[in-house]
């Protein structure tokens, strides 16, 4: 069987799209900022970043990073979708924000999850050797916030 072939692209006209595959992926049903077109966009034309890879016309994942409140480069949002798991889609999205945050002089990028539901990404942060900074208990989950340096 042949593998897909993935694009990157920071189309920004690609948002609807990222949405749409947001609401697979976490089936959030209401209304939140996470699923908000309109935090998305502030968040983006504020010193954010957008990256979305494609299959064909399918956008198979994406990643929304903005700037905090202390002017740190922050992975705000991923998304992946489940029938494209385990393909190298966020080592593309991964390696293209680095690449952004890198060409603007960032020495590192913070990235926050949940370990117990989010696994693999809680093992993709220890296996580029994240500084967990804080834990906190949000909604009975602990949330790890993670500092990588570039």
């Amino acid at each position: 069987m042949n593998q897909p072939e993935f694009q990157i692209t920071n189309d920004i006209r690609l948002v609807p799209d990222a949405l749409i595959l947001h609401d697979k992926v976490f089936a959030e049903g209401l209304e939140t900022l996470f699923n908000s077109k309109e935090e998305w966009l502030r968040r983006i034309n504020n010193g954010g970043y957008f990256v979305v890879c494609t299959s064909g016309s399918a956008v198979v994942g994406y990643a929304v990073c903005d700037i905090t409140e202390t002017d740190d480069f922050k992975i705000w949002l991923v998304g992946v979708d489940s029938d494209f798991r385990q393909q190298g889609i966020w080592t593309l999205l991964y390696t293209n924000i680095i690449k952004h945050a890198l060409s603007e002089s960032r020495s590192h990028v913070l990235l926050n999850t949940f370990p117990a539901k989010f696994p693999a990404m809680y093992a993709f942060l220890q296996s580029v050797g994240a500084e967990i900074y804080e834990k906190k208990l949000v909604d009975g989950d602990e949330k790890y916030y993670a500092k990588i340096r570039l």
